[in-house]
């Protein structure tokens, strides 16, 4: 992590490698200061908005397909799960940070995720997927960082 010069921009150039598959995935977020820390505290203290995210083809990369009443899921990097769309819990493979999900479905074009860790709901993805059926919205709730982060994934 680095600050600017001017103390309002924080960029976090990360790596994971925790992936079952192998490999690396990394990423450059910018942020934008929304508030400061304590006097004297370090540059990076205080309170940072995302304005920017970027990371490997492999890490922004998901494939979703509706069988019935089950909806499977997976990554290039490794992660699946294949769910009923009655919001019970089914495994989540390839992520040691969460254990389980349970996907309901809101209506013909938005699906809910609950990804969960021991039981306990750590994040809520909501996706939206557009009429011509060419872009999705997304809404992740974080429930551990208690912050939203909103995107749009185009179909490929």
């Amino acid at each position: 992590m680095s600050v600017s010069s001017d103390g309002n921009t924080l960029t976090i150039n990360w790596t994971d490698s925790g992936e079952p598959s192998g490999g690396t995935q990394t990423g450059t977020n910018t942020e934008k200061r929304v508030a400061k820390g304590p006097a004297g505290g370090n540059l990076i203290s205080g309170s940072w908005r995302t304005e920017k995210a970027n990371a490997s083809a492999g890490a922004l990369t998901w494939t979703y397909k509706m069988k019935g009443n089950e909806l499977a899921m997976n990554t290039t990097i490794g992660q699946s799960y294949t769910a009923k769309l009655d919001g019970t819990d089914a495994p989540f493979k390839g992520d040691p940070g969460v254990t389980s999900i349970s996907v309901k479905l809101l209506g013909k074009d938005t699906l809910e995720e609950a990804r969960k860790r021991d039981g306990k709901v750590i994040s809520i993805i909501k996706m939206t997927v557009s009429a011509d059926g060419k872009t999705m919205k997304w809404t992740v709730e974080d429930k551990l960082q208690g912050t939203t982060t909103k995107g749009a994934a185009l179909k490929q």
